[in-house]
């Protein structure tokens, strides 16, 4: 998914991605470049981050 924006608070980040409404929570920021966000589905629904990418991955499925 597409990073719109990367709110820097004091104590953790908050990553807005396209096409959600609610920001993920992370302990640090992606690095400066990272335009890109793994995010895990759980029945449809934007579940967790789990990567950063500086460019578009393919769709892949991940076993939790």
């Amino acid at each position: 998914m597409k990073i719109k924006k990367v709110e820097r608070k004091e104590y953790a980040t908050l990553i807005w991605v396209k096409g959600y409404n609610a920001p993920f929570t992370v302990p640090r920021p992606p690095e400066d470049g990272y335009t890109w966000a793994g995010v895990l589905h759980l029945h449809g629904i934007p579940w967790m981050l789990y990567e950063y990418s500086p460019e578009k991955l393919k769709d892949t499925r991940r076993k939790v």
